[in-house]
């Protein structure tokens, strides 16, 4: 009974923005994080960039005519785009998004990675938007208190 107190006690609660979303639907595949976090927003400039750059080289790395290599090459892109996808939310997350899909799987000419990206990146600029709105609507309102009490503090001590 009094370890369970003792964890009450060491246990600090507070709104850290994150939130569940399910992939497509599927209540058994679910990723957490923070649309408001702008450095997903920092690490998924970072990460998009590297995985472009890894593309590149990829392709020109493989070779048709030797199958064992680009195999290997595909493997290795693979698993590169899964940790960076990891790194942009800070959790492992691709298997979630992903399972045994390959990452590289194209429908309609884009990588399921990207088209996996596209609406989380599209959200994050929509919430992030809108926080912003917000904080500047209040931080203006606590800007115009402070400026009030400042006026009203340097008025008397005159």
């Amino acid at each position: 009974m009094e370890k369970n107190n003792m964890d009450l006690e060491n246990n600090i609660n507070f709104e850290d923005g994150y939130k569940s979303f399910t992939i497509n639907g599927d209540e058994n595949r679910i990723i957490r994080f923070n649309p408001t976090d702008l450095s997903i927003v920092k690490r998924g400039k970072v990460a998009t960039q590297e995985i472009d750059e890894y593309i590149k080289q990829m392709k020109k790395d493989i070779d048709e005519d030797d199958h064992i290599k680009s195999d290997a090459i595909m493997d290795q892109a693979e698993l590169f785009i899964r940790n960076k996808i990891n790194y942009i939310f800070g959790s492992d997350i691709a298997e979630t998004a992903f399972g045994s899909q390959s990452t590289l799987s194209s429908l309609n000419g884009e990588p399921l990675f990207y088209r996996f990206l596209q609406p989380i990146l599209k959200l994050i600029e929509t919430t992030t938007e809108r926080e912003i709105k917000m904080s500047k609507e209040k931080l203006g309102k606590y800007e115009t208190e402070l400026n009030k009490y400042k006026t009203k503090e340097f008025l008397s001590n005159k």
